[in-house]
C-alpha cells in the first residue's frame, strides 16, 4: 500500500512540475490571456486593460496592450483622424510594436491623428457589422481604415453583417477560458486540437479568390452599405486587401488582381487597395515577401514587418493624394 502511494505521490508531483514548466514556455511561446466583451459594439470583444502577450509561433515578439485593451503605443487619444480595424495583421502581435502598419503610418504621417482597434478573429464581415458602433464610439474626423486578407463572402455572411445578424465572437468567458490566463498551455493545447480539426474542412484562400464570380453579389451589398454608413458621417473608408504571397514552382509570384472587387468599392466611394502588386514589387526588389516568418510558412500567414511597412507606405501616399486634391 505505501508503495503504490509512493508512486502515486511521484506521479502527482511529475504531472506539477511538468505543468508548472509547460504554462512557463506557454506565456513566452503563445500568450495572449483572455478576451472580455467589448459593450460599446465597436468590436465584439478586446482584451484585459494592459494586458500581456508574448509569442514565438509566428515572429518572435512580447508586450502589453493598452489601458482600452488595444495594441497602440500611446492611450486612446481625444480626436482621431483615421481610426483602423481589421483582424490579428492589424492587431500585429506578431511584430514589434513601433513596425505595425498602424504604428509605421503615424511615424509617416504625424499630423494625422489615429487609433487602432483591430484584434483577432474580427474580419471584413465583423468590420462591416461593427462599423456604425465604431463611428459612434470612436468618431473618427477623416478616413477609416479596415484591412482584410479575404474578400470572398458569402451571401449569408454578408446579409447578416448588413442586419447585424452575424454571430458575434465569443469573448473567453467561460472557466476553462478564464482559467487559461493562468494555465495559458490549457488555451494552447485547445487552439491546436481546434486548428487540426479545421484542416480539411477549410477552403485555401487562394482557391477561393478565384471563385470571385460567386461573391460578387456579396460584396456589392457590403460595400453598398459600408459606403453609405460612410457618406452619412462624411468619412472615407479605405479598404486594404493584402493576398497571401505564393511562390510558384520557378521561384515567381502568382496573384490575381482583384479588379471586380475594385470596381464595387468604387461604385460606393471607397477605396479599394489591393496590395497585391506591392508585394509583388517588395518581392523583386528587395527578395522578401510580405507574409510570413523565418519560424513559420514562406508567404503566408500573418504580415510581417515588411509587409506592414509596404502597407503603411500605401496608405499614407493615397491620403496624401486625398489631401491634395
Amino acid at each position: 500500500m505505501k508503495r503504490i502511494t509512493l508512486e502515486l505521490l511521484k506521479t502527482f508531483l511529475a504531472v506539477l512540475v511538468a505543468g508548472f514548466f509547460l504554462n512557463c514556455f506557454s506565456f513566452l511561446y503563445k500568450y495572449t490571456g483572455a478576451h472580455i466583451i467589448n459593450e460599446s459594439g465597436a468590436t465584439d470583444y478586446k482584451w484585459n486593460e494592459s494586458q500581456y502577450f508574448g509569442g514565438m509561433e509566428e515572429g518572435f515578439n512580447w508586450g502589453h496592450v493598452n489601458s482600452e485593451g488595444f495594441n497602440n503605443s500611446f492611450e486612446r487619444p481625444e480626436s482621431i483622424d483615421v481610426l483602423f480595424m481589421g483582424s490579428s495583421n492589424t492587431e500585429g502581435f506578431n511584430v514589434p510594436l513601433k513596425s505595425i502598419y498602424p504604428e509605421v503610418f503615424r511615424q509617416l504621417k504625424p499630423s494625422l491623428s489615429t487609433y487602432s482597434i483591430g484584434i483577432s478573429g474580427h474580419y471584413l464581415d465583423a468590420c462591416i457589422d461593427n462599423l456604425e458602433d465604431a463611428i459612434k464610439d470612436y468618431t473618427p474626423q477623416k478616413y477609416i481604415v479596415i484591412e482584410t486578407f479575404d474578400i470572398c463572402i458569402s451571401e449569408e455572411e454578408s446579409d447578416a453583417a448588413i442586419n447585424h445578424e452575424r454571430v458575434r465572437n465569443k469573448s473567453t468567458s467561460g472557466i476553462i477560458s478564464q482559467g487559461s490566463k493562468y494555465l495559458p498551455f490549457i488555451k494552447l493545447l485547445f487552439l491546436k486540437i481546434s486548428e487540426w480539426r479545421m484542416i480539411d474542412l477549410e477552403t485555401p484562400n487562394s482557391e477561393k479568390q478565384s471563385l470571385n464570380d460567386d461573391y460578387k453579389l456579396s460584396l456589392e451589398k457590403m460595400m453598398a452599405y459600408a459606403g453609405s454608413v460612410a457618406k452619412a458621417n462624411n468619412l472615407k473608408l479605405i479598404i486594404v486587401y493584402h493576398p497571401d504571397t505564393i511562390l510558384s514552382g520557378d521561384g515567381d509570384l502568382v496573384y490575381e488582381k482583384m479588379e471586380w472587387a475594385e470596381k464595387i468599392c468604387d461604385l460606393n466611394n471607397i477605396i479599394f487597395v489591393d496590395m497585391a502588386e506591392d508585394f509583388f514589387a517588395l518581392y523583386h526588389e528587395k527578395h522578401v515577401l510580405a507574409h510570413g516568418f523565418i519560424n513559420s510558412a514562406v508567404g503566408t500567414g500573418h504580415l510581417n514587418r515588411y509587409g506592414h511597412q509596404v502597407i503603411a507606405k500605401r496608405l499614407a501616399e493615397i491620403i496624401e493624394e486625398g489631401e491634395e486634391l
